[in-house]
């Protein structure tokens, strides 16, 4: 199945450094994931809700207003 309109996937191999990711090629992710995953479906909805709050348990660099924001688009923490 082609993605003609997604956003780029990436998975961190380090969470707690935000400088170590791959990106992740939509028509084959179990090259990340293993054999079996695939990616089958995606549906994007754009929405008015509020940004979820970020749990505790998150890096310190994903809790740091603009961190990120070249691979993290539209994350804000206000």
């Amino acid at each position: 199945m082609t993605f003609i309109a997604l956003p780029q996937l990436i998975r961190f191999v380090d969470i707690n450094d935000e400088r170590r990711y791959v990106k992740l090629a939509p028509d084959d992710i179990a090259v990340s994931f293993g054999p079996g995953v695939e990616l089958k479906r995606v549906v994007l909805q754009l929405t008015d809700d509020p940004v979820t709050q970020l749990p505790d348990v998150w890096p310190q660099w994903l809790k740091e207003k603009g961190q990120m924001s070249a691979v993290l688009k539209g994350y804000q923490n206000d």
